[in-house]
């Protein structure tokens, strides 16, 4: 049973147009900001906000957010692989606008591909991966526990 005082969180760059139920959404910049660490938190969801960051900065992001984190807390990750995205616009399941949207959309910076993501999170020696999937022909899923 989970503790009432526990929280989870979904760090955005871009305030996301879906609603996500039991997720307070907490821009990056506020949630990296605090100066301790963030107790009492039970997971962090970050969808679609690498896209906002070069890979350097990329991989500094998941060590900043890991740095705000207790041992036991779960990081899901959630993107768009760019490689799917590519293979999907060329076989026309994807139209101009989307494609457009998911590649350029609302200041993204970067692109990256599924093994890229798999690799930085794999990189991070106080993190343990747990489960990896594609939720659907686009879309992957990583999730992590903090060690």
């Amino acid at each position: 049973m989970k503790n009432n005082s526990t929280k989870n969180y979904f760090l955005h760059c871009v305030q996301p147009e879906r609603d996500i139920q039991d997720l307070e959404f907490v821009h990056i910049d506020r949630f990296l900001k605090k100066k301790s660490k963030n107790k009492n938190v039970n997971s962090v969801f970050i969808g679609d906000l690498l896209e906002y960051f070069d890979y350097d900065d990329a991989s500094i992001v998941i060590s900043d957010i890991l740095n705000k984190l207790e041992p036991g807390t779960t990081l899901i990750i959630q993107g768009i692989d760019s490689k799917s995205i590519c293979q999907s616009f060329g076989s026309d399941e994807l139209l101009p606008p989307i494609f457009n949207m998911l590649i350029y959309g609302k200041g993204k910076k970067s692109i990256f591909t599924f093994p890229t993501i798999k690799y930085i999170v794999e990189s991070k020696e106080n993190l343990e991966v747990s489960k990896i999937k594609f939720l659907d022909s686009i879309h992957y899923y990583i999730e992590c526990i903090k060690k």
